[in-house]
C-alpha cells in the first residue's frame, strides 16, 4: 500500500498560523449562532439535540474553513491526546495510568491502554490518519466497548490504538446523490471532502498518477467483488455502521453491496447498521464529548462483545 508524506511533516508558516486563529474566531461565532438559531433550524438538517447540533456546526465550520495542516495546528497531536487520556481518564475506569507507546518500524506508533495480562484485545485503526491525529473520542468509544465486555462477562480487554500515515477514502470521485443531498446535514460538506480527496490523490501519485495496484485500497467502493476473495482467511464477521445523513452514504452502501457479493460465498457474515440522523464519524465525535451512546452504538458494542467472546 502506498504511504504518503504525512501532513504533520509539513511546516505551517507564521502567517497561516495567524490565519488559523482568525478562522477559529469564526468557529466560535458559529457556535453562538448555532445556539441562537437551533429552534428555527429544519429538523431534516439539525441534530436531535442542541448540544449535538452545536458540535456538528462547530466542527463543520472548523474543517470547512481550515486546511488539514491548520486543523492539526489548532488541536493536540495524537501522542498528547493519548498521554492526557491516560492521566485524566484511565484511573476513572480502573486502568493502569502509565502510558506505553510502541514504536513501529514503518514510523507508526501503537498506544496501549489496559492491563498487559489481559487475554483479549481491541485494535483500533482511526480514519484520516494522514492528516488528523487520534482524538479523545477514539479512546472513549473503544473503552465503552471494553467496559461492556467486562460488564457482561467479567472478561478483561486491553486496547491498542495505531497512529499511522496510510489512508484511503471509500470513493474519491464523490459523485453520488448523497454527496449533494447531505452536504448541509453532515459534519463535513462537499467542498471539504473534495479537498480531502485531492490530498489523497496527491499523496499517492507516482509519475503523475496513482498506480492501478493501489486504487482498490484507496477507493473501496470501486473494488470489484472478486477483489475481496480470500477475506475469510482474515475474518468471517464484519460490521458497518454509517450515518443516514453522511455525504458518503451512497458510496458506503455501494461498498457494502460489492463486498458482500464477494465474501458471502466464503461464509463471511456482514451486518450493516444505518444510524438514524447519523453523521460522519458520529459515534466517535459524540463519545469525545461525553454524550451517551445511541441505540445503534449500543448494537455495535453488542457485536464487539460477541466477537471478542468467540476467540
Amino acid at each position: 500500500m502506498t504511504t504518503a508524506v504525512k501532513i504533520s511533516q509539513k511546516r505551517l508558516s507564521a502567517l497561516r498560523k495567524v490565519d488559523a486563529l482568525l478562522k477559529l474566531l469564526r468557529v466560535i461565532i458559529t457556535g453562538v449562532l448555532a445556539t441562537l438559531t437551533y429552534p428555527l433550524a429544519s429538523s431534516s438538517v439539525k441534530q436531535p439535540s442542541l448540544l449535538r447540533e452545536l458540535v456538528r456546526r462547530v466542527i463543520k465550520t472548523l474543517v470547512g474553513k481550515c486546511d488539514a495542516l491548520q486543523v492539526q495546528y489548532l488541536q493536540p497531536g495524537g501522542s498528547q491526546v493519548y498521554k492526557t487520556w491516560m492521566a485524566t481518564e484511565a484511573r476513572k475506569h480502573n486502568l493502569p495510568t502509565e502510558p506505553c507507546t510502541e514504536l513501529l518500524g514503518d514510523g507508526g506508533k501503537l498506544y496501549w491502554v489496559g492491563r498487559k495480562d489481559a487475554k483479549k484485545l481491541i485494535l483500533h485503526f482511526h480514519s484520516g490518519g494522514c492528516a488528523l491525529p487520534l482524538n479523545p473520542g477514539h479512546f472513549n468509544l473503544n473503552n465503552y466497548f471494553r467496559e461492556e465486555v467486562l460488564r457482561r462477562n467479567q472478561v478483561d480487554v486491553k486496547m491498542a490504538f495505531l497512529e499511522y500515515s496510510q489512508y484511503g477514502l471509500v470513493d474519491l470521485d464523490n459523485s453520488s446523490a448523497s454527496f449533494t443531498e447531505n452536504t448541509h446535514k453532515d459534519i463535513i460538506d462537499a467542498d471539504s471532502l473534495i479537498g480531502w480527496a485531492e490530498l489523497i490523490k496527491q499523496g499517492t501519485m507516482q509519475d503523475g498518477r496513482t498506480p492501478e495496484s493501489e486504487r482498490n485500497w484507496l477507493e473501496a467502493a470501486k473494488a470489484p467483488p472478486k477483489w475481496w476473495k480470500g477475506t475469510s482467511k482474515i475474518s468471517k464477521n464484519f460490521i458497518v455502521l454509517y450515518g443516514e445523513r453522511e455525504v458518503l452514504k451512497d458510496e458506503i452502501v455501494t461498498f457494502v453491496e460489492r463486498f458482500k457479493e464477494g465474501v458471502e460465498p466464503e461464509g463471511v457474515e456482514m451486518r450493516v447498521i444505518q444510524q438514524k440522523d447519523g453523521i460522519h464519524v458520529g459515534p466517535t465525535t459524540e463519545a469525545g464529548r461525553g454524550f451517551p451512546p445511541r441505540d445503534e452504538v449500543k448494537a455495535l458494542a453488542g457485536w464487539v462483545h460477541e466477537r471478542i467472546m468467540e476467540v
